[in-house]
């Protein structure tokens, strides 16, 4: 990815503001997983969604930060390359977007539970991450 100078600060601090909303909304959303997912019948994190696209890796580039060690490939059905017994063991910001954002029923149904204010702060960080995430991704994309 070439990116022009004058861009590239830009860049940089959409992409560490990335990571600082991701470090607001991994609080509430750690707090609820670690209810739900210990007692998980059916593993929803597959490999399938363990890999990183494009937009991970301007992401991590962008930070200047490298991505985890690759694993051979494995079926896509399997448990995910990064669930050790103890749920993900890589930080949020540092998952693949894609798998970072599903949360099954019994996740969401926790995640509604709790208090109207913490969950509407959630939700305000998270939709303020998504936001930025846009701008981010639009930069690197225009000439």
């Amino acid at each position: 990815m070439h990116v022009a100078p004058e861009k590239s600060d830009d860049i940089m601090e959409f992409a560490f503001k990335i990571k600082n909303e991701f470090d607001t909304v991994s609080q509430f959303i750690q707090k609820h997983t670690s209810k739900v997912c210990p007692f998980c019948k059916k593993v929803c994190c597959i490999d399938k969604h363990g890999y990183y696209d494009r937009e991970d890796l301007v992401f991590f580039s962008a930070l200047g930060v490298a991505l985890p060690p690759h694993r051979p490939r494995r079926k896509d059905n399997d448990p995910c390359r990064f669930l050790n017994g103890n749920g993900c063991f890589l930080e949020r910001w540092k998952r693949p977007f894609r798998c970072t954002w599903y949360f099954c029923e019994p996740l969401l149904e926790s995640m509604g539970e709790d208090s109207g204010r913490v969950y509407r702060d959630f939700i305000s960080s998270f939709q303020s991450m998504m936001s930025i995430r846009q701008r981010f991704l639009q930069e690197t994309r225009d000439p």
